[in-house]
């Protein structure tokens, strides 16, 4: 019989005080606590699942004996308890088998029926529990039937219902006038934001039809992804270079910016080559051919294709890896797309690696590192999802007025209805 014991979940808790401007500025825009925590965690995670694919430190075959050896031992130890006659049968049956055991004598002393407690319950006893709790509630019950029906006579000036006719009466007036101010004050708010609503949409969508028609418009996108990459390149310690107008080695215009890993990077001189494209009816299959030629002519291992958001093919997720090539979907107007091309450079600087201590012929596995970029997809995924719902929400904003309109009419039915059934009151109470 095998027998598999389950190890507890181990955990750290580690204290850091961060100094790098960009790893501080990533931590500072996740509020406190668990969002910060977790996204640090993260963070942390794919940092060391990257650096360990690199140094290759894992001894598979040591882990795979010790694990051998560990689970044996403990088959060895619950053995020794489980088989017939073993310990824990032995203990079992001295506390547990027969009239005379331990847990029959005690339950027998405590519950039984010359037990004290068997007989405060038994429902024959005049002066037990049952007989006591008994008498208890009626009492109760009878007096609070008789403190109900008192509040909710209108013979007694002083009961509740009474107090109630009597406030409504007086409050009726200022509280419809109070609504009604509230709600003219709600509605000209309302008003207010959505003129500024359709404004700030109004010039956005301006600025956007006019980077659009504006024939620079691609050259634009390819220089926003440049500052971009430049940025992140500096904060690794890489080298990144503008190549457009550079010839490689098979002609000037393919491979837009290539950025060259530094020393500390594990994988000093591979080049990660980036294409930029915002061109109306791009292709995935273009994407991944000209990539494949952009890495011949720049002499690069690893491809990045970072493609306009208002241009991207139907169905293309916001990052996904091919091979040793990246697509990645990014709005340069929106800073929450921010994330997903700073993941693909991270991956991009990772598989740089994986590509060197693989052709080193290192013992090791990366499957780790496909896991880490499909995990990271599918987050960057939720996020869009998040994005596209507040976005939703801010287009509703023109229903609110209505809504508020609706509401105002139905609390002024709902009051003249009061007013009606005060009357009616005072007229019974007449």
């Amino acid at each position: 019989m095998n027998n598999v014991v389950a190890l507890p979940t181990r955990s750290l808790r580690i204290s850091l005080n961060i100094s790098d401007p960009e790893v501080l500025n990533e931590l500072e825009r996740r509020d406190e606590g668990a969002p910060r925590e977790a996204f640090a965690a993260q963070a942390l995670r794919l940092g060391v699942l990257a650096l360990r694919q690199a140094s290759g430190a894992l001894d598979a075959d040591v882990i795979r004996r010790e694990g051998s050896q560990l689970v044996s031992a403990v088959g060895t130890i619950f053995e020794q308890l489980t088989k017939p006659n073993g310990d824990l049968e032995r203990i079992l049956g001295q506390h547990l088998a027969g009239d005379k055991s331990v847990m029959a004598r005690t339950l027998a002393t405590h519950v039984g029926e010359t037990s004290p407690l068997f007989k405060l319950l038994s429902p024959t006893q005049s002066d037990g529990l049952l007989a006591a709790l008994t008498t208890t509630f009626k009492n109760a019950l009878d007096g609070q039937r008789d403190e109900v029906l008192k509040q909710f006579s209108l013979d007694c000036k002083d009961s509740a219902l009474s107090r109630l006719l009597a406030e409504v009466t007086i409050t009726n007036g200022k509280l419809r006038s109070e609504l009604t101010e509230v709600l003219e004050q709600h509605k000209a708010a309302n008003t207010n934001f959505q003129a500024e609503v359709r404004t700030t949409l109004e010039a956005f969508k301006t600025r956007r039809e006019e980077a659009v028609r504006s024939p620079a418009h691609g050259n634009t996108f390819e220089a926003a992804v440049g500052d971009f990459l430049r940025h992140e390149a500096q904060g690794y310690g890489d080298l990144y270079e503008a190549v457009g107008a550079t010839k490689g080695q098979l002609d000037r215009k393919t491979g837009d910016h290539v950025i060259t890993l530094g020393a500390e990077s594990g994988a000093p001189e591979t080049r990660i080559v980036c294409e930029a494209k915002a061109k109306k009816g791009y292709t995935e299959r273009e994407a991944l051919d000209e990539i494949a030629r952009a890495r011949k002519n720049r002499d690069a291992q690893v491809g990045l294709v970072v493609i306009s958001r208002e241009y991207a093919p139907e169905g293309v997720t916001a990052l996904r890896r091919v091979g040793n090539d990246l697509l990645v979907v990014w709005d340069s107007d929106d800073l929450a797309s921010d994330l997903a091309l700073r993941m693909a450079v991270s991956v991009a600087r990772a598989l740089c690696v994986r590509e060197t201590v693989a052709n080193s012929a290192a013992e090791t596995s990366f499957d780790h590192i496909d896991r880490s970029i499909e995990s990271i997809a599918e987050q960057i995924r939720i996020v869009d999802d998040i994005i596209h719902s507040a976005r939703l929400v801010k287009r509703r904003g023109e229903k609110i007025g209505a809504g508020a309109e609706k509401l105002r009419a139905t609390i002024e039915r709902e009051v003249a209805a009061l007013q009606d059934h005060v009357k009616a009151l005072r007229k019974e109470s007449e």
